[in-house]
């Protein structure tokens, strides 16, 4: 008996080979599309994080130009008194 399967013609092929030329494509470009989505809720976080440390340094600076704070520093650091304050120094023995 003779075979009657029909040998696919030229244009069955060729649609064949471009589907999954197309196919291949779509799968890689969609792989591409989660590993950037990943990367960007990365650097968004990120972003958060710096942003967040951003406005924590904001706030010591404000708090650093304050008179309370220069005051402070200067009597600590630096052992400055106003007039008519009393300094006592302690020395280790």
């Amino acid at each position: 008996m003779k075979s009657t399967r029909k040998r696919p013609d030229l244009l069955t092929i060729v649609v064949r080979i471009v589907v999954v030329c197309v196919l291949v494509f779509m799968s890689v470009k969609l792989i591409q599309y989660y590993h950037l989505s990943a990367q960007l809720k990365s650097l968004e976080r990120d972003q958060r994080i710096f942003q967040e440390h951003i406005e924590e340094l904001q706030d010591k600076i404000q708090y650093a130009e304050t008179d309370f704070f220069i005051e402070k520093m200067a009597r600590e650091e630096s052992d400055l008194a106003k007039p008519g304050d009393f300094v006592i120094k302690f020395t280790s023995k």
